[in-house]
């Protein structure tokens, strides 16, 4: 999105203007935006991303399944306010959504778990967006992009024969 689009799409009742005034704001958006230097001397800034909110979510969606977060240093704003800047609330959203669906990182693999500096890594934000650790399909035996059917329908049969030997009849 660039910034013309940005700034269109925070103007709180661009839905109630006309099409008209829509094209009318959105010319006069773009010759604002001509107006400013290149760099990074543009007098329209990105809010900050609330840092403390982001924690909160994350605790409030992940505590029970993924490490606590108990401290907010430098590194971890600084990680938190990059993703943001990038893909913005939207995109963080997406992101928690993805990471609450993916069986992997809301179970690791017994020697790893997924942390929210994993998350908000550069690379570890990027593969989760682009669905690394999504399901695939209906396949529920397919875990982190492996698709080995013979060993998760192996593991599947044992499981169910496990449970039918233990089940009450």
């Amino acid at each position: 999105m660039n910034l013309v689009d940005e700034l269109m799409n925070n103007v709180v009742s661009v839905a109630e203007l006309s099409e008209y005034q829509q094209r009318s704001l959105k010319a006069l958006f773009q010759l604002t935006v001509s107006n400013i230097p290149p760099g990074n001397n543009s007098p329209i800034k990105k809010a900050e991303c609330d840092i403390e909110e982001v924690v909160r979510l994350f605790n409030m969606k992940f505590g029970e399944k993924l490490p606590k977060v108990t401290k907010i240093n430098g590194s971890r704003k600084k990680i938190i306010n990059a993703r943001y800047k990038e893909f913005g609330y939207e995109g963080i959203k997406q992101v928690f959504e993805k990471v609450e669906n993916s069986e992997f990182l809301m179970n690791g693999n017994g020697t790893w778990t997924c942390t929210l500096d994993f998350i908000f890594s550069p690379s570890g934000f990027v593969k989760i967006l682009e669905g690394n650790y999504d399901r695939k399909g209906n396949n529920s035996n397919t875990k982190q992009g492996l698709n080995n059917p013979s060993i998760f329908d192996f593991a599947d049969r044992v499981l169910q024969e496990d449970q039918s030997q233990h089940s009450f009849h």
